[in-house]
C-alpha cells in the first residue's frame, strides 16, 4: 500500500485470528503538485525581486512551504511585497487528501502589473476498476483586503460523464459535500489556489482542503462482517 493509513482510509479487520489484506480502489496513472511564489518591488531600474517554485510527479506524501519577499530595505520593516504557498497532500489506496494555501501581500504596487503572486495546484488522475461508493468533503476559501487582481480557490472531480464536483470561490468559504457511486473509468481530481495582487496595502489568501474516500467494496463487506462478529459476542 502507498503511504500511511489515515482516518477514513483502509479499515483492517482481524477475522478468525488472522488478517486479510484488501487491494486499493484508487489506481493512479499520473500526478502533479506544483507551487510557485513571486514578489517584486521598486522602480523599473534595479527592482528587488524574489521567486521560488517546486513541482513533483510522484504519489508519495508531499509537504512543501515556499515564500518570496521583495523589499526596498529590511524585509518586514520597509515596504515589502511578499507571497507564500504551502501544500500537504497524499495519494493512498483508498484515500486522497490535500490541504493547500496561497497568499500574497503588497505594500506597494509595481509598474509590471503584479507585485506579489502565489500559485498552488494539485492534480491526480486515477482509474476505478469496479463501481464503488465515494465521499468527497472539504472546502475552498478566499479572503481579500484592498485591491487584488486575481484570487480563486477550486476543487473539481471529473469522470467519464463530466464534472462530478466543481466547487470554486473568489470571496468567502464554500463547503464541499459530495457522495455517491463511481463507476468504472478514469477520473481526475484537481485543486488549486491562486492570488495575484498589485494594489497598495492589499492582500489575498486562498485555500483548498479536501478528502476523497473511495473504499474497496470488499472493505465495506469486511467492516459489516466485523460489526456482526462483535455484536454476536
Amino acid at each position: 500500500m502507498r503511504g500511511s493509513i489515515r482516518a477514513g482510509g483502509v479499515v483492517a479487520l482481524l477475522v478468525a485470528g488472522g488478517s486479510l489484506a484488501v487491494a486499493g480502489t484508487i489506481n493512479p496513472t499520473s500526478a502533479e503538485r506544483f507551487l510557485e511564489v513571486d514578489a517584486i518591488i521598486g522602480g523599473s531600474e534595479n527592482p528587488s525581486f524574489d521567486n521560488d517554485s517546486d513541482v513533483v510527479f510522484h504519489y508519495d506524501p508531499y509537504t512543501k512551504n515556499l515564500s518570496a519577499d521583495a523589499s526596498l530595505g529590511a524585509v518586514g520593516v520597509d515596504p515589502t511585497n511578499s507571497s507564500n504557498a504551502t501544500q500537504s497532500s497524499d495519494i493512498q489506496d483508498e484515500t486522497i487528501f490535500g490541504l493547500g494555501t496561497a497568499d500574497a501581500t503588497a505594500d506597494q504596487s509595481h509598474i509590471f502589473g503584479v507585485a506579489a503572486a502565489a500559485t498552488n495546484t494539485f492534480e491526480v488522475t486515477f482509474d476505478i476498476l469496479a463501481s464503488t461508493p465515494y465521499a468527497l468533503t472539504g472546502s475552498v476559501d478566499a479572503t481579500v483586503s484592498g485591491f487584488v487582481q486575481t484570487i480563486s480557490a477550486n476543487v473539481t472531480l471529473t469522470g467519464p460523464g463530466g464534472d462530478i464536483v466543481n466547487t470554486t470561490t473568489n470571496n468567502g468559504l464554500v463547503p464541499i459535500i459530495s457522495n455517491g457511486l463511481l463507476g468504472p473509468g478514469t477520473y481526475t481530481l484537481t485543486a488549486d489556489a491562486t492570488v495575484l495582487t498589485n494594489g497598495v496595502n492589499s492582500s489575498g489568501d486562498a485555500t483548498f482542503d479536501f478528502v476523497l474516500v473511495v473504499p474497496e467494496p470488499a472493505s465495506l463487506a469486511l467492516l459489516t462482517l466485523g460489526l456482526l462478529l462483535v455484536r454476536r459476542r
